[in-house]
C-alpha cells in the first residue's frame, strides 16, 4: 500500500480528491479513476494534511464506462 502511494504520489487528481473522513491524522480523499498498470483503476487513498503526500493507496478495478 505505501509502496503503490508513493508510486501514485504527485498526480494533480489526488490534490484535487476532496477529503471524505480523517483516519487519525491523516486525510481519506475520495475514491479517483486514475491509469495504473496499464489499465483504469478507482483507487482510494491516504493522505498527509501537512504535506500533501499520499501514505496510503489501494487500487481496486474499475468497471465504469
Amino acid at each position: 500500500a505505501s509502496a503503490l502511494a508513493a508510486r501514485l504520489d504527485g498526480r494533480a487528481v489526488f490534490a484535487a480528491a476532496p477529503v471524505i473522513g480523517l483516519v487519525g491524522e491523516y486525510e481519506a480523499v475520495g475514491p479517483v479513476v486514475t491509469g495504473h498498470d496499464g489499465r483504469l483503476r478507482l483507487v482510494t487513498a491516504l493522505r498527509d494534511p501537512d504535506t500533501g503526500l499520499l501514505v496510503y493507496a489501494r487500487a481496486d478495478t474499475f468497471s465504469g464506462r
